[in-house]
């Protein structure tokens, strides 16, 4: 009588599972993309490199990523990137991450989903400059055509708004009707978007 054995496919006894990623977050104030993995991590070659990395959306340009560090006893590889919009971002890992317990390589998923959610324009200042004329500060550039129209700056006690013309990338010179002395006025400002194309919240 013969009795054939065939060897499992399981992990063997003691093994380490395979290296994998969670999640990913993004955090719009900082402009940090952390990536969760399931292990302890080195980074080596191409994923030191931040070009080698690939983070699209469609139709929303692709981030870029500026530096690369591992964080929270290397388990989160944390990605400074580009401004992101509110969208879903596909990243693509580069080779060159592995374990650290053994050295086996990343797996899967590849491309991991990250839900991002962009931040938009803030005013910090807006001041008069004269009796027909004030300047709207904004925390970073904004997008000239938007900053631009007039119809998206509107005024409480009768003032009204002819024009909005572009002093730098962030500073906005609007021409009003003729502001009273003493006189607080309020804006209301829509529709702008930064060079990311998030909306001013």
């Amino acid at each position: 009588m013969s009795l054939l054995v065939t060897k499992g496919l399981g992990m063997e006894p003691g093994a380490s599972s395979p290296l994998t990623g969670l999640s990913a977050t993004y955090t719009a104030s900082t402009n940090n993309l952390d990536i969760q993995l399931s292990s302890a991590a080195v980074l080596a070659g191409p994923a030191l490199v931040p070009s080698s990395w690939s983070i699209t959306s469609t139709g929303n340009p692709s981030l870029t990523v500026n530096s690369i560090s591992l964080i929270s006893s290397n388990t989160i590889i944390r990605l400074n990137v580009s401004e992101a919009r509110t969208a879903t971002y596909l990243i693509q890992l580069p080779i060159g991450i592995t374990q650290t317990s053994d050295g086996t390589s990343y797996t899967t998923p590849n491309p991991i989903t990250c839900n991002a959610t962009g931040t938009g324009p803030v005013v910090l200042l807006g001041s008069s400059i004269d009796a027909i004329t004030m300047d709207i500060v904004f925390d970073r550039p904004v997008n000239q055509s938007d900053a631009s129209t007039a119809a998206n700056y509107t005024s409480n006690n009768g003032l009204t708004i002819s024009a909005a013309v572009r002093v730098t990338d962030s500073v906005y010179r609007l021409t009003t009707s003729r502001q009273v002395p003493g006189t607080t006025y309020t804006l209301t400002i829509v529709g702008i978007h930064d060079a990311a194309g998030n909306l001013e919240p």
